[in-house]
């Protein structure tokens, strides 16, 4: 790990650029957990389900409504938080993350004695010796101490938003929201999201029941088994068809050669006939086969190396039309402390 004050000076000066753009996000290689184990966040989708802290405070599963942010094409630099437990949480300096800060917990005592403490702040405010709040692998919250702080050019950009407002990621759990320096007062402003959807899920729910919509085809990546199958099928199709067609390509030249002996009555022209009649198949399928590689060599050549982004812009157009309106309104009419200027 490096010196703490080497650190902290990485992340002011992670933080000064950082905090004034729309954008709060994960790199694609980040992880959630689903019921089908553990899965990148670029793979992720609305309607999938990802673990989370419920109200209560206990882990479970929801929904994701929709990705705030989405991006796999570009590079970002991340901060990239080590606690004492070997954890790793890359994360954009504006996005919310929960912690207990060092000064309100001197002693480290656990979570079950200092819920009150845990509040929500940009990752880009945090200090060495503050306490992340993280999972374990008894399916329960814990705290623990961040003890390094470095910086990562990372792949994709992405932020999903779940029902709670929240969501585990790389074991630790995080905002759903950036930029807005308030959980609760982000959460609320997100409601109209939640309502929509809670009544798009409510008139599925009555189409399924009575009929008129299958639980398939309303939640289409629901069943992964189902995308592993239609996946395995689309591979092994292709497998048989170089039969079928071998049987059609020789039935075809037994019936023309027949009819050509019939005509030219001597095997000598019925040769030639045959030679300038079939075509070489090798060669053809030689020559579709190298210009795919052709052209993915050339486009390779074309393509232009990725910007990094030092963070994503509000004119983004990956981000959400809903994230990116709301945040121009917050800049008009919220004070200057409470938002990422």
């Amino acid at each position: 790990m490096i010196p703490i004050l080497a650190a902290q000076k990485m992340v002011n000066n992670i933080e000064a650029p950082a905090l004034n753009r729309l954008g709060g996000c994960f790199p694609g290689s980040s992880i959630v957990r689903t019921p089908h184990g553990p899965q990148e966040v670029s793979t992720i989708r609305p309607g999938d389900l990802v673990q989370v802290m419920g109200p209560s405070g206990a882990l479970g599963f929801s929904h994701i409504l929709m990705m705030i942010h989405s991006n796999p094409k570009s590079r970002a630099n991340f901060l990239r938080i080590h606690t004492k437990s070997g954890r790793k949480l890359n994360i954009t300096p504006s996005h919310l993350l929960m912690i207990v800060k060092q000064d309100d917990n001197p002693e480290q005592r656990p979570l079950n004695q200092t819920k009150a403490l845990v509040k929500s702040i940009f990752a880009g405010q945090i200090r060495m010796g503050d306490q992340l709040v993280v999972q374990n692998d008894k399916e329960s919250l814990l705290l623990d101490e961040i003890v390094g702080l470095t910086s990562a050019e990372l792949d994709g950009v992405f932020a999903p938003l779940t029902n709670e407002g929240n969501v585990i990621v790389d074991d630790t759990l995080v905002s759903c929201y950036a930029n807005i320096d308030s959980q609760s007062l982000a959460h609320w402003s997100f409601l109209p999201v939640r309502i929509y959807y809670g009544i798009k899920s409510m008139i599925i729910s009555v189409l399924e029941n009575i009929g008129l919509m299958s639980t398939q085809s309303s939640h289409p990546r629901s069943s992964l088994d189902l995308n592993k199958q239609n996946f395995t099928n689309e591979k092994t199709l292709p497998q048989n068809l170089p039969t079928n067609s071998e049987d059609t390509t020789s039935n075809s030249t037994k019936s023309s050669t027949a009819n050509i002996r019939m005509r030219s009555g001597g095997p000598n022209s019925v040769k030639r006939l045959r030679q300038n009649a079939i075509p070489d198949l090798s060669n053809n399928d030689s020559q579709e086969q190298r210009l795919p590689n052709e052209e993915s060599r050339q486009k390779k050549t074309k393509e232009k190396p990725r910007k990094v982004l030092l963070n994503p812009d509000v004119a983004d157009a990956s981000i959400h039309w809903y994230a990116r309106c709301l945040y121009a309104i917050a800049r008009l009419v919220l004070p200057k402390t409470w938002i990422v200027s």
